[in-house]
């Protein structure tokens, strides 16, 4: 029941997020928020292959890729998160360790969740610009303040007209 849920709120996020973030390359739906080796995937694709990744993986005999199980978790929550929301490196980090899993686990999900952090400053910076006005040094400041780098930040803004 619970993954039926899951799937169908991942669907429900799919169809509110046409539109947003580049194509897929893979399977060429708008929305790919994700980054592998230079390409954008969307989290379905994203998912697809890391699975793929993981079996191809040496294991040691009980199944297990050497992630723990709260890291799994941790990832999937962080790709849930990133379904719905920008989140810079270190404010993703943030959000998992405030819904109760560990620093490791938090850093696991956030260095593995294919994100592309500059792609998600140039959202979130839409985001603020949606909602309120900014001057160009404002806005990456703001970012800055969410954990962007100055990099990923004035690229947010760039992005967005400045």
């Amino acid at each position: 029941m619970k993954r039926l849920f899951s799937i169908l709120t991942v669907a429900l996020l799919c169809v509110v997020l046409v539109g947003c973030g580049r194509r897929c390359y893979v399977c060429g739906k708008n929305g790919a928020r994700y980054e592998l080796v230079g390409y954008s995937l969307c989290r379905d694709c994203y998912m697809t292959v890391m699975e793929g990744i993981e079996e191809d993986l040496p294991q040691d005999g009980t199944g297990d890729t050497g992630a723990t199980m709260g890291e799994r978790n941790a990832l999937e929550s962080a790709l849930d998160y990133l379904d719905v929301l920008s989140f810079s490196y270190s404010g993703l980090i943030e959000q998992l360790e405030y819904e109760g899993y560990s620093t490791s686990e938090a850093t696991y999900a956030a260095d593995h969740c294919g994100a592309d952090w500059y792609e998600q400053a140039a959202l979130s910076a839409k985001e603020y610009l949606e909602i309120a006005s900014f001057s160009r040094q404002s806005l990456i400041e703001q970012l800055e303040f969410e954990g962007f780098t100055h990099d990923q930040a004035v690229y947010g803004a760039e992005q967005n007209g400045y």
